[in-house]
């Protein structure tokens, strides 16, 4: 795992305010939060138009995500999610995302998403014009 991770690697940043109720007992926010913080940062990617993901008929589901958990994150405050794209499949791509309190790099996720068709459930094709705005995300 690399040890020395910078926003300015990740071309998509997600800013997000952090919620009281997302702390836990331990006084920081639940590992869940992470997670959902991480989805935040993949929404952006998905749903902007500029990227071209096709939704007519289309759906995303996430078919794997693994996180490792480098820092606490503590309330009050806000973190930026860092997203870039590592692999562009046929039917799929990767991506690896941070989530940084302040400068200080809290997790690393990574995440495989596979476009699928809405009626069969099925994976199907990405675009050409999806993977050419995806390939700019690298």
């Amino acid at each position: 795992m690399k040890k020395n991770y910078d926003l300015k690697d990740y071309p998509v940043h997600t800013v997000e305010k952090l919620r009281f109720r997302d702390t836990d007992s331990q006084g920081h926010l639940n590992n869940a939060v992470y997670v959902t913080l991480i989805e935040m940062g993949r929404v952006d990617i998905l749903f902007d138009p500029k990227y071209g993901l096709d939704h007519e008929n289309s759906m995303f589901m996430l078919a794997h995500i693994s996180v490792d958990y480098l820092a606490e994150i503590n309330w009050p405050g806000s973190v930026v999610i860092g997203t870039k794209v590592t692999h562009i499949g046929n039917s799929s791509f990767t991506t690896e995302q941070v989530i940084f309190s302040g400068d200080v790099c809290a997790a690393v996720a990574k995440t495989v998403i596979v476009l699928a068709d809405k009626q069969t459930r099925q994976k199907k094709p990405l675009t050409d014009q999806a993977k050419a705005a995806l390939a700019l995300l690298y």
